[in-house]
């Protein structure tokens, strides 16, 4: 980004010199303070779009916030859906548009550029056609000791007009460029921040839910019947609790069936049949008064090893 920053100030300046030294390397002698106050205006808004434009790229995060919040509502799609890069796309063919109706708009300012040159004369549609007392009116003067010739007024004319034109032209590409841009790697940058804390999250999720899996199936091949229901149910809330404590989002009175369903949004790739058979025991366990049978405890320890398995091997020192 930096480079392509200077590397674009620098063709943009070396630019204007260059059309300023073909400008002045005529023999003619040129009054610039006369130049300068006839184009004022233009100068004056070409500085504070330069301005502007070094603003955009400067606080270009900022600004990239601020519109992400504006267009949220046409660019991103609502939540529920599959995300796309209909956000992207979508503010792109936007800015896209903009450069499409400036295009559109520059045959007017040339023609409000004229205008302004010597507003006695009609606009021809053609700058080339604008005829030499067009530029007397404005460049030469009573007060000016070597007036101009006609035909380099006018050639000194298309030549402050094309450096305005391409001037802008390119301070304006620029800076869209570099709000795009922005735009871009920003999205990238926080998909990508998201992705990594998400991988961080779950690993850790799931060495401490493995560690607790190792607990529990260690319990219930041990232990007798009746203390497999209170093992069942501990895990049940440590389970949560660690959901809990690894930024998941745990609703108040969440069911057992519920919270498999946050089990499985996680972990997408997990054992269906393990993970509703484990579903029924929790079920069991805690929401009722049924007693545990030697049934239940080898399917749970069936489904607790498969869910284990899944989740892979994980050392207690690391």
């Amino acid at each position: 980004m930096r480079t392509l920053g200077i590397k674009t100030s620098a063709s943009l300046i070396i630019t204007v010199i260059l059309l300023l030294i073909a400008a002045l390397a005529s023999n003619t002698k040129v009054d610039i303070s006369k130049i300068l106050y006839t184009y004022r205006s233009h100068i004056i808004f070409l500085v504070f779009y330069s301005i502007f434009a070094v603003t955009i790229f400067i606080a270009r995060k900022d600004i990239v916030n601020m519109l992400i919040k504006l267009l949220k509502n046409f660019f991103i799609l609502p939540e529920g859906e599959e995300k796309s890069g209909l956000n992207i796309k979508s503010f792109i063919l936007f800015i896209t548009l903009m450069l499409v109706l400036i295009s559109l708009l520059n045959p007017y300012m040339q023609r409000n550029l004229v205008e302004r040159i010597n507003p006695q004369k009609q606009y021809l549609g053609n700058i080339s056609q604008v005829q030499e007392e067009n530029v007397e009116n404005s460049l030469n003067s009573p007060n000016n000791p070597t007036p101009l010739p006609s035909h380099s007024q006018d050639h000194y004319m298309l030549l402050i007009m094309s450096i305005w034109t391409l001037v802008s032209t390119l301070v304006i590409m620029v800076s869209v460029i570099l709000v795009v841009k922005g735009v871009v790697d920003y999205l990238r940058s926080s998909e990508l921040l998201e992705e990594e804390q998400e991988s961080v999250l779950k690993k850790s999720l799931k060495k401490e839910l493995s560690r607790q899996l190792d607990k529990t199936i260690s319990r219930l091949e041990l232990e007798n019947i009746e203390d497999v229901r209170k093992a069942i149910v501990e895990l049940y809330m440590c389970m949560c609790e660690l959901f809990a404590k690894h930024g998941v989002k745990m609703e108040k009175n969440m069911t057992a069936r519920e919270f498999m369903a946050k089990l499985r949004g996680i972990f997408r790739n997990i054992p269906e049949n393990a993970l509703e058979d484990l579903t029924y025991i929790f079920e069991k366990a805690v929401y009722s008064n049924y007693p545990i049978t030697l049934e239940d405890r080898d399917a749970a320890l069936r489904a607790l090893k498969t869910i284990r398995e899944y989740l892979g091997e994980f050392n207690e020192g690391t």
